[in-house]
């Protein structure tokens, strides 16, 4: 039998969501660690109406994002990840409620800035992770502030990885196919 890297045995799960006319829908592509898709798995469209979204007010968007994209679609992928990215830091507190690491990741100099996200977060530490040759753009890596030695701890799996693949290209991927998916649904 052959002997693996253990590079070989990452699955990485990408997630994201995105904000359409008929609601917010979330994606979640498991890959490789070399980016090949090994699952896709999408949301549909949830559609808060607007008592909901007074009564939620800030907390909306991090609720949809934890609650009805994130638990969902981290239970249903058959692919499970050993890894879970997203590029929307409303995604932390989905930490608590899976059983794998979440990091967040953004180009270095790039805010989040996503509505709704958390404010003033304890003890945020950040990663900062450069390709080799700087053949990427270099990366700030984030976890959640009860879970700061996650990024530490994969640092060095990440930055293997991402000598091979742009970690900020799947996000690319996943708001292309929730566009069709989105698209598909509005013409039946």
């Amino acid at each position: 039998m052959p002997q693996h890297d253990l590079q070989d045995l990452v699955k990485i799960g990408f997630l994201a969501f995105k904000e359409f006319e008929r609601g917010y829908r979330g994606g979640l592509l498991v890959t490789d660690n070399r980016g090949k898709p090994l699952e896709f798995r999408c949301t549909s469209p949830i559609r808060p109406n607007q008592v909901q979204r007074i009564l939620y007010g800030r907390t909306l968007i991090p609720f949809l994002a934890v609650r009805l994209i994130g638990v969902p679609l981290t239970n249903s992928v058959t692919e499970k990840p050993t890894v879970i990215v997203s590029n929307h830091d409303v995604f932390l507190d989905l930490r608590e409620s899976i059983q794998q690491p979440l990091l967040v990741v953004r180009r270095q100099g790039d805010s989040f800035g996503t509505a709704g996200s958390p404010q003033n977060r304890p003890g945020q530490d950040t990663v900062l992770i450069e390709s080799q040759g700087a053949k990427f753009d270099p990366i700030v890596v984030e976890s959640h502030w009860r879970f700061p030695d996650e990024s530490k701890q994969l640092r060095y799996q990440l930055r293997e990885i991402f000598d091979y693949m742009d970690l900020l290209e799947p996000f690319e991927r996943i708001n292309k196919a929730l566009d069709e998916v989105e698209r598909q649904k509005a013409v039946e």
